[in-house]
């Protein structure tokens, strides 16, 4: 849900300094390192979620609820502007 708009943002930051091009190499590039960025941090994540669960304590237990009521939200404040 947030990552549209996070990518979105870093593609005009990055066309704004002329650090981006948007023909297909560069693209292709920006998906690729996307795409591997993503796989190596989940990697991590999974191999270490044990050992990160036990040592935050709770906070990894109520994350999931933290997170769905942050989500719930944001999700009725977009309904509250796009409606009224």
């Amino acid at each position: 849900m947030f990552a549209i708009p996070f990518f979105c943002g870093i593609i005009v930051a990055l066309d704004l300094f002329e650090l981006f091009s948007f023909e297909v190499f560069p693209i292709f590039f920006f998906i690729l390192g996307t795409i591997l960025g993503t796989f190596c941090i989940l990697f991590v994540y999974a191999r270490f979620a044990n050992i990160i669960q036990q040592k935050t304590g709770k906070l990894t237990k109520d994350i999931n609820i933290i997170l769905s009521v942050l989500t719930a939200l944001v999700a009725v404040i977009t309904f509250i502007k796009l409606f009224i």
